[in-house]
């Protein structure tokens, strides 16, 4: 059973479209702690040509899936009125290619949630959610067929409920628990092979009502009763200054509060289900290109190692600008005219050599003739679809990014971090296939004393420990001294209330 086709689209052509479905290659999600996919968030946005490039730059690294930001806000613009046409181009791309999706459904229409400034506003009644999740398992699911048939075979409720920028005013863990409850439920109603993935909380501290940490958050959930909701976790483990494999044995490092979690997970009878990261990256706007691709493959190999952990997502495939300053803008494992750099490389080596099945040997991206690879930089909205589409992640990051930059600079001295940039002259492990140019970007920028463009890189330094951090401080602690009190708060509470108009690019998720 399947939704209603959107109203650009004939029943003859819907027809044509739900044939092709069933003779296209098709993949479930490879669950394997060894396996790496592409987490990027601008597809929904692209061109179908650019779509193409993207997903065949994917598989000249050897990826087989990828995970795309489904914003509920454009689908369904009104009750019941939903428009297909951006997420059917994207999966019909995926299909052609036999590439597994895993689809992360975020953003709030305006008619479902009293919060109008953001559009990530918190949803005003989870069964509206639910609704949406059917008709998106409906469509895309498997359904009682075979679960390899599935066009998207994974859904994530949300992204990074935790900071208030993804859930506002305020986050809230009682408020998604209610949330992911009616999308899990209503998945499984209609899709029951489906894999729901919850949580998709960030590495951090709390923070005032700013942001929570992501092991506070998760046992909220539990207390919430979220035990029986979702069949893995997800996290993103994101750090700047601390590889993911230097926090061994330290609570309060990104590994240290996935351990943290797994044992919540053990406590509340669901140790057997794996923790994902759907996000993993470092903006290279902030640190050089040779630390991206080193911090890179230290995850890959600390996380394929660490028991009870499933698939990972690389942030992301491609700058939206290489030239800019702005952090938001230069996560890609390419610049953006496709040039790879050093990051493509190293995923592309790891893949071959640590991925779950052997790969063919890949050649270097010069001599892949078919990828249509434009000479300039790609626009990632250059069409228009029928109904209008804003992309949430700009809108509701121009809001945050006014609202926190006044705070950048007290969330630095709290912390004691007002020169936290961190550069390094690493040698990259040896690659084979891409040939990364040898360029470096821009000098990386302190936080603290950037506009509204650095607020994101602010917060992340600002809720995340050095590694000076030492190891006998434990999470429950930090949270304690991170809850601040007098003008602290009042600036908390005022950085999480302020509104603004201005307008940027879309930002990671």
């Amino acid at each position: 059973m399947g939704a209603a086709p959107p109203s650009s689209m004939s029943p003859h052509e819907d027809a044509v479209r739900q044939v092709a479905v069933d003779v296209s290659l098709t993949a479930a999600i490879d669950t394997s702690s060894n396996a790496v996919g592409i987490a990027e968030s601008e597809l929904y946005f692209m061109t179908p040509e650019e779509v193409g490039v993207a997903l065949d730059t994917m598989q000249s690294m050897g990826v087989t899936q990828f995970r795309m930001f489904i914003p509920w806000r454009a689908v369904e613009p009104m009750p019941g009125v939903y428009n297909w046409t951006e997420v059917d181009k994207v999966i019909d791309a995926a299909e052609q290619r036999g590439m597994a999706v895993l689809g992360a459904v975020t953003s709030t229409p305006t008619w479902a949630s009293d919060v109008q400034d953001s559009a990530y506003g918190a949803p005003r009644d989870p069964e509206d959610f639910g609704a949406f999740m059917g008709e998106l398992a409906s469509r895309y699911g498997a359904g009682d067929g075979d679960p390899e048939s599935a066009r998207i075979s994974a859904y994530e409720i949300w992204n990074e409920p935790q900071s208030s920028v993804f859930w506002s005013p305020r986050p809230d863990p009682a408020a998604y628990t209610e949330l992911l409850k009616a999308g899990y439920t209503a998945i499984k109603a209609v899709d029951p092979s489906g894999t729901v993935v919850g949580g998709v909380v960030t590495a951090g501290l709390t923070w005032g009502g700013v942001n929570i940490s992501p092991v506070e958050f998760v046992q909220t959930m539990y207390e919430s009763g979220a035990a029986g909701y979702f069949d893995a976790l997800s996290y993103h483990p994101y750090n700047y200054d601390w590889k993911f494999g230097d926090g061994a044995g330290n609570a309060i490092s990104a590994v240290g509060q996935l351990e943290a979690m797994q044992a919540l997970m053990e406590q509340y009878g669901d140790g057997e289900k794996e923790v994902w990261t759907s996000e993993y990256g470092l903006p290279t706007s902030y640190v050089s290109e040779a630390q991206q691709a080193e911090f890179i493959d230290d995850f890959m190999d600390t996380w394929s190692e660490h028991e009870g952990t499933g698939p990972m997502f690389i942030y992301s495939l491609v700058d939206r600008n290489s030239a800019s300053t702005d952090v938001e803008d230069t996560w890609g494992l390419f610049r953006d005219d496709y040039t790879p750099k050093q990051a493509a490389a190293v995923v592309q080596a790891w893949i071959a050599e640590n991925g779950p099945a052997p790969t063919e040997e890949l050649p270097p991206i010069d001599e892949i003739p078919d990828l249509g690879v434009p000479t300039e930089p790609i626009d990632p909205v250059t069409e228009e679809p029928s109904t209008e589409a804003v992309d949430p992640v700009a809108e509701a990051v121009a809001n945050w990014q006014q609202s926190l930059a006044d705070a950048a600079a007290n969330w630095a001295a709290a912390w004691g971090q007002t020169d936290s940039t961190t550069s390094t002259s690493t040698t990259v492990p040896s690659t084979t296939g891409f040939e990364a140019e040898d360029e470096e970007p821009a000098d990386a920028t302190d936080p603290a004393l950037e506009s509204t463009d650095s607020a994101r890189a602010a917060l992340v330094e600002a809720t995340q420990a050095e590694p000076t951090t030492t190891e006998t401080e434990s999470e429950s602690e930090l949270t304690d001294t991170s809850t601040t009190t007098g003008s602290e708060s009042t600036d908390a509470e005022s950085a999480g209330s302020t509104e603004s108009d201005s307008s940027t690019s879309a930002a990671q998720g």
